[in-house]
């Protein structure tokens, strides 16, 4: 500490203070506002109050260049308004308060980030309630099932879908119980949308599958209620060296949905 400094907080406004004071931001002054202002007998921060009765856009910009201003001036307010045993008392008690300023700023942070949290996982319930993943997950399972049963139906008729994705689409549904037909594309009865993607899959669509087979993209909730995250599964085509469609093995490696893989 330089020792010609002399003690002189506490005198008023209109003394001078050192720059080893001044020159520093107060955190306490600038977080804690007029609380700060009140046990530092700086009561000009007490404007700070009214100032949270003006419009909201208003009194956020206000209270903000306030803030800053606060964090500026605080350390010489605080000198020149209080006695203070010495420079490093001043310091010690000021640090505490930029500590304290901080503690609400991480208690916002973590309660901001919980109520985030739950209220991302409200919407998603609210949109995906327990009744709704229960019904996807019995389409799945419906969707594998006819997948499975018209690939051994189409082996037993010794029948040879093709390789586009019409063709696909065609040969297919001539084993499932379809609503309406659309080149790929198949809605079935219980409204899941099947969207076959053969050599040509390029020309439909960018979902490709690089695994060398022919698929097929199954939306199980429908197209009224797309959620891509859960409710979309892609069954490749597998076939064995002489063309025959190895169900099996396809349902074994469809991809998507939410269920546990299966052993």
């Amino acid at each position: 500490m330089d020792t010609r400094f002399v003690n002189n907080s506490g005198l008023g406004k209109n003394t001078e203070v050192n720059e080893l004071i001044s020159k520093n931001f107060n955190y306490g002054a600038c977080l804690l506002t007029w609380i700060w202002g009140v046990f530092n007998k700086t009561y000009i921060t007490l404007i700070f109050i009214p100032i949270c009765l003006l419009p909201s856009i208003v009194a956020i910009i206000i209270s903000g260049i306030l803030s800053i201003y606060f964090g500026i001036k605080g350390n010489t307010w605080a000198w020149q308004n209080k006695h203070w045993e010495s420079i490093e008392h001043f310091h010690s008690v000021q640090k505490k308060w930029a500590i304290a300023g901080l503690i609400p700023i991480f208690i916002i942070l973590i309660v901001g980030t919980i109520m985030i949290a739950f209220l991302k996982y409200d919407m998603y319930s609210l949109k995906h309630p327990k009744g709704d993943f229960q019904k996807i997950y019995y389409q799945i399972i419906k969707c594998k099932e006819q997948a499975k049963n018209a690939m051994d139906k189409i082996n037993e008729d010794n029948i040879n879908c093709g390789e586009t994705s019409e063709e696909l689409a065609k040969c297919f549904s001539k084993y499932l119980d379809i609503k309406s037909i659309t080149k790929n594309v198949l809605v079935l009865g219980n409204s899941s949308t099947w969207n076959f993607y053969g050599q040509d899959a390029s020309l439909y669509s960018k979902y490709t599958l690089d695994l060398g087979y022919n698929y097929i993209r199954i939306d199980v909730n429908g197209k009224d209620k797309p959620n891509r995250e859960i409710d979309i599964i892609k069954i490749p085509l597998i076939t064995d060296k002489n063309g025959k469609l190895l169900g099996d093995e396809s349902i074994k490696k469809t991809l998507g949905g939410f269920v546990l893989q299966e052993k």
